[in-house]
Formats: structure tokens, C-alpha cells, sequence
């Protein structure tokens, strides 16, 4: 009986600790409030929005008005990538920006945190693809996750974070491209190297490093 629950708990331990991961932080989501340049960041991912969907743009709401906001040609800061966030931006413009400032960010730190929870998803397949090793491979995430300044800014930093949960998924394609070249693997190290990249400039180390290792 007692090897029995070991399998089971071998098997299904990897989704339990997921599950558990994800439903702690749905729980204490709520309890982190706004930095300071969270606001910035929506700006900037509004406008870049607006270029990008034009008729956004003619929306008014109690918390959007593109005409108080200037065209991205225009935007001091226009060179900073926010493709990341789009998601954030398209979720209120479907819902016609009709959502409170407290539901704009409780969505976007739910939507930081989400991608960090897939983050370490990769991350655990990264362990596992060097260490062979159900145990070693949660022990790494855990070590990862456990890391107070990584745990806090996983809800609200959709900057620094974002950027980090990019990189790690970036280098899993990588890494998988290297190991085997496909054009799935290959579209899909492209995207999300592309997506790091835009958030910041040097999430294309790991894109040319890539490159460079498959021209050798």
C-alpha cells in the first residue's frame, strides 16, 4: 500500500505542485498594491495599443481617454517594448475599457502572475531536461518561486517579471531547437524570442546565442 501511494504521489506530485502554486497565488493576488511605475507601463501599453488598433482610440471611459494621451510618435517613451502586456490592453477593449482602475490592475497582476506560473512550468522541464530528475527539477523551481523579491514582483512587476518569465521560456525552445530543428520549434523560439526582446533589449542574448551555436 505504502508504494502504491509513493507512485501515485510520484506521478501526480509535478500537478499537484503546479495546482497548489497556481491556487496560492489566485488566493493572495488581491493583497499586493500598485508600484510605482505600473501606471507608466499602462500608458505606454495603451498607446502602443492605439497605434497598433487605431479605432481603440475613440473609446472614452472613466479610465481611458486617448485623446489626453499623445499619438507614439510623439510618446517620450515609445521605445520600450509592451507587446507583453497586449493581452492586459485586449482584455479591456473587448470589454469596451468599461473596467475599474482596481480591475485594471488586479488583471494585470493576475495576468503577471499567470505568465510566471507558466514560466516555472519551463523552467521545471529545463531542470528536468539536464538533471533527469522529478526531485532535483521541483527543487530548482522551488528555490526559484521561494525567492521573496522574485515571489512579490511575480504579481505586480509586469515589467521586470514579464521579462523574466520570457526569458525562461525563450531559452526552453532554445534549448529545445538545439537539441532537435523543426518549424514548430523553430516559430515557436522565434516568437517568444521576439517577445522577450521587445520587453527588453537584452532578451536577445539568448536568440543569438542560438543562432550562433546552430551556425557552428
Amino acid at each position: 500500500m505504502l508504494k502504491q501511494i509513493r507512485t501515485i504521489v510520484r506521478k501526480y506530485g509535478v500537478l499537484l505542485f503546479f495546482l497548489i502554486f497556481f491556487l496560492y497565488g489566485m488566493a493572495v493576488v488581491r493583497d499586493y498594491g500598485i508600484s510605482w511605475d505600473e501606471a507608466a507601463e499602462r500608458e505606454s501599453s495603451l498607446i502602443n495599443f492605439g497605434y497598433v488598433l487605431p479605432q481603440a482610440r475613440e473609446l472614452v471611459t472613466d479610465t481611458v481617454n486617448y485623446h489626453g494621451l499623445p499619438a507614439l510618435h510623439d510618446y517620450y517613451l515609445r521605445y520600450y517594448g509592451v507587446a507583453g502586456q497586449f493581452p492586459t490592453v485586449l482584455a479591456e477593449y473587448l470589454y469596451q475599457f468599461r473596467f475599474n482602475y482596481q480591475q485594471v490592475y488586479l488583471l494585470r497582476h493576475m495576468y503577471t502572475f499567470f505568465v510566471f506560473w507558466t514560466a516555472c512550468i519551463f523552467f521545471y522541464l529545463i531542470c528536468k531536461s539536464f538533471t533527469h530528475s522529478l526531485d532535483f527539477s521541483l527543487t530548482g523551481v522551488f528555490l526559484l518561486i521561494s525567492s521573496p523579491r522574485i515571489l512579490a514582483d511575480s504579481f505586480y512587476n509586469i515589467k521586470d517579471l514579464l521579462f523574466l518569465s520570457l526569458f525562461i521560456i525563450t531559452l526552453f525552445f532554445g534549448l529545445q531547437l538545439l537539441r532537435k530543428q523543426t518549424v514548430i520549434r523553430l516559430l515557436a523560439f522565434g516568437f517568444f524570442g521576439g517577445l522577450c526582446t521587445n520587453c527588453r533589449i537584452v532578451g536577445a542574448i539568448p536568440v543569438i546565442c542560438c543562432v550562433l551555436l546552430l551556425g557552428v
